[in-house]
């Protein structure tokens, strides 16, 4: 994700410098990345106790509590607020006349953000767990975005793009952790939802919210941002009590 927003910052310095044309030299960081993962040791992950011919392979002991379709849905809404921010953002300051590097470090700083918030927040989901990290980071994310977009005109505001990220972009990173050891699906069909599911409907919202952005201009669909989010929240809280009941069924009213 950090990349992802990386490339933000570096498409708006190539494009003030070169215009359109100057694009094609992110073509040269795509040929990098396919030579570092054939140059890598990476291997796909496998899902352990799969059967396979004349192989049996025992289950862990410890067995998934969650199933992987509420942490899914949760990941849809919080990726489509991630991707309107890093889309719609440079473009909704170049509106308000500032430089089109300017959209893309505010990108970029959000991507940071969110890289070193998902470090920060594994280390608290070893003790409180990832779903619990997961709603604590999505609404404490929300009033954070709409403060910045309050104060979208000034460049200081800038600075809460990352705490927005270290809170609200983080959830992601921790979702696509949980969804690893989450029942449902096979390994790789999980991740390929959490992946290009997530992103690919972000993609269609975004791409019907351009009209919306033609007539009224970019601010507007930078809110539906924060509904993202916080529809989002609203999940992520709602599988948590249902995952503390579980954890305490003494507690659940017969």
């Amino acid at each position: 994700f950090l990349g992802f927003a990386g490339g933000a910052w570096m498409g708006t310095a190539l494009v003030s410098r070169f215009g359109l044309e100057g694009l094609v030299a992110m073509a040269g960081v795509t040929l990098i990345g396919l030579c570092a993962f054939f140059i890598m040791p990476s291997r796909l992950a496998v899902e352990h106790g799969e059967l396979e011919p004349g192989i049996l392979i025992q289950r862990p002991a410890i067995t998934p509590k969650i199933s992987f379709w509420p942490v899914f849905y949760i990941a849809i809404p919080s990726a489509i607020g991630s991707t309107l921010v890093t889309s719609l953002l440079p473009t909704r300051l170049h509106e308000l006349g500032f430089p089109l590097t300017h959209g893309g470090m505010a990108a970029l700083l959000f991507g940071c953000g969110s890289a070193v918030g998902a470090l920060a927040w594994s280390f608290l989901a070893r003790r409180r767990g990832e779903m619990f990290c997961v709603t604590a980071g999505l609404m404490l994310g929300v009033p954070i975005l709409v403060t910045y977009l309050v104060f979208i005109k000034s460049s200081y505001a800038t600075i809460l793009l990352m705490a927005t990220g270290a809170c609200a972009g983080a959830a992601y990173p921790l979702l696509v952790a949980l969804a690893r050891n989450t029942t449902g699906p096979v390994l790789g069909t999980r991740m390929a939802l959490m992946v290009g599911g997530t992103w690919g409907t972000a993609s269609i919202v975004l791409f019907a919210l351009g009209p919306v952005a033609e007539r009224w201009g970019s601010q507007p669909p930078l809110y539906c941002a924060v509904t993202g989010y916080f529809a989002a929240g609203l999940l992520a809280l709602r599988l948590l009590r249902l995952q503390s009941r579980v954890a305490n069924p003494a507690r659940v009213p017969v």
